[in-house]
C-alpha cells in the first residue's frame, strides 16, 4: 500500500506539486479554518482535471486500444488520489493556519 501511496505522489510533476503547495498555504493563511475545506476541495478539482486530462490525451492517442478508459476503476483511482493527496496536504494546512493565527497575536 505505501508503494502505490508513493508512486501516486510521485506521477504528479513539480509544478502540480507547487500548484497544491501554494493553493494550501495561500488558503489556509488567509482564509484561516475554512480556507482549509476550500482548499482542500480547490485541490480536489486541480487533481480531478489533471487526470481526466492525461486519460483523455491517452485514448486519443494513435493506436489506443481500449485501456486505459474512462470507468469505474478509474473514477475510484481518482478519488484516491484525492483523498491521498489531500491528506498529504493536511498538515502544512494546520501549520499554516497556526502560524497565521500567532503571527496576528
Amino acid at each position: 500500500m505505501m508503494e502505490w501511496a508513493l508512486s501516486q505522489l510521485v506521477s504528479y510533476s513539480l509544478l502540480a506539486w507547487s500548484l497544491y503547495l501554494s493553493i494550501t498555504v495561500l488558503a489556509a493563511y488567509f482564509a484561516r479554518g475554512w480556507g482549509i475545506i476550500a482548499g482542500h476541495i480547490a485541490i480536489a478539482f486541480v487533481v480531478i482535471w489533471y487526470d481526466l486530462q492525461w486519460i483523455q490525451t491517452a485514448m486519443h492517442a494513435p493506436g489506443w486500444n481500449g485501456t486505459p478508459d474512462m470507468d469505474v476503476v478509474f473514477h475510484f483511482g481518482v478519488w484516491m488520489r484525492v483523498l491521498l493527496i489531500n491528506t498529504v496536504l493536511l498538515p502544512l494546512a494546520f501549520l499554516t493556519r497556526w502560524l497565521s493565527i500567532r503571527r496576528i497575536k
